[in-house]
């Protein structure tokens, strides 16, 4: 249906938190008029809920595929506690929409029932340049088109109508079109002195105007494979977080805590607004 566009403000970060804070937003009201039975006197948990059901049967938004790779991938018992995730990750001129990182790292682009697959090519060139592993996640019927499109090296995921994760092709880890400029511009200032100390035990003695350029020329000096495991020892620090935590939580609404820059204690006026009864 052309009017199920609104679902794809619903699970917004910034909708989220002017209900929490508010008891009211109006994308919030008009998805629980439109899709919701006798939304008033059920809990807002419920209606989170009864709309993620909706979307994943009838309109599957890029929230619900990241939503279900970080639920199985970062927060199931299956996976592994020292898994971090990032998304939305500027590399060149592309956004990797997911990315995992563990011991490595892994670039999850979804191509979902409503995209099409005009900058898939560009896309992966540009992540094969700070990662090695690169996949696409997308669903059953798309999957011929992809594999037309992308090289072999390129892992396919299909997220089936069941809503459960399928591995079509595994990715095939692949060095040579590592950028040490490319992963550079993505680290903060922080992290690449850190990584310089590490490896020089100085800093470059310059004025600030030329200071990025020699910070640079150090870290493209250093051996490439060497270069990408302090690259991904950096991010995986950048988003440390306890996996646990966010499984007191309804499945609809994890993605919109783990990448939320909000502060723990606020979790509990999170959870109090939950089991609220909705007034309409």
């Amino acid at each position: 249906m052309a009017n199920d566009s609104i679902l794809q403000q619903f699970f917004s970060r910034q909708s989220f938190h002017r209900l929490v804070q508010n008891r009211k937003d109006d994308v919030f009201s008009e998805v629980a008029r439109r899709y919701v039975p006798s939304s008033k006197g059920k809990t807002y948990a419920e209606i989170f809920s009864t709309v993620y059901d909706y979307i994943s049967k009838s309109y599957r938004t890029e929230y619900y595929y990241k939503n279900k790779i970080l639920n199985k991938m970062i927060l199931s018992h299956k996976a592994s506690k020292n898994s971090v995730a990032l998304q939305e990750l500027p590399i060149g001129t592309s956004k990797a929409d997911f990315v995992i990182i563990n011991r490595k790292g892994r670039v999850y682009e979804i191509k979902t029932e409503l995209d099409n697959l005009d900058r898939l090519k560009s896309q992966l060139d540009n992540y094969y340049k700070a990662f090695s592993i690169v996949n696409v996640v997308t669903y059953e019927n798309n999957i011929e088109k992809i594999c037309e499109k992308v090289s072999d090296s390129v892992g396919i995921i299909c997220l089936t109508h069941r809503g459960a994760f399928k591995e079509i092709r595994r990715a095939v880890e692949t060095r040579d079109l590592l950028n040490s400029g490319v992963m550079f511009d993505i680290l903060r200032k922080n992290e690449y002195e850190e990584i310089l100390l590490k490896e020089y035990g100085e800093l470059p003695l310059c004025g600030d105007f030329s200071y990025y350029r020699n910070c640079k020329a150090l870290f493209s000096a250093i051996n490439i494979n060497t270069s990408q495991k302090y690259f991904v020892k950096a991010l995986k620090n950048r988003s440390r977080k306890n996996n646990d935590d966010f499984n007191i939580f309804p499945e609809s609404i994890r993605l919109l805590l783990y990448f939320d820059r909000e502060d723990k204690k606020k979790w509990r006026d999170i959870k109090r607004f939950l089991v609220e009864h909705y007034g309409g």
